[in-house]
């Protein structure tokens, strides 16, 4: 009986810890990350669509797979990146 008890208390402190876990999900955004992410974007996803574009080649040295690889890892990490921004 006693073992029941405690086993009674141990599952009814989880269900309290579980609630206070879900309780969090209603905060706001913290300021600094809604700032960190629109500073991201706005420096970091033009420099690095520059720099695929410069390792694509010029010239003689062009290399179009290699353009279309960064091309495609430029749109993907600018859809992950605003789509931050859109939490």
């Amino acid at each position: 009986n006693e073992l029941a008890v405690q086993l009674r208390e141990q599952v009814l402190q989880l269900r309290a810890s579980f609630g206070q876990l879900f309780n969090a999900a209603d905060l706001p955004i913290p300021f600094f990350y809604v700032h960190f992410v629109c500073l991201l974007s706005a420096f970091y996803l033009p420099l690095f669509a520059i720099s695929g574009a410069y390792n694509a080649g010029t010239g003689n040295e062009v290399h179009w797979t290699a353009d279309v690889v960064s091309g495609l890892v430029v749109v993907l990490n600018s859809i992950f990146v605003i789509g931050l921004r859109i939490l």
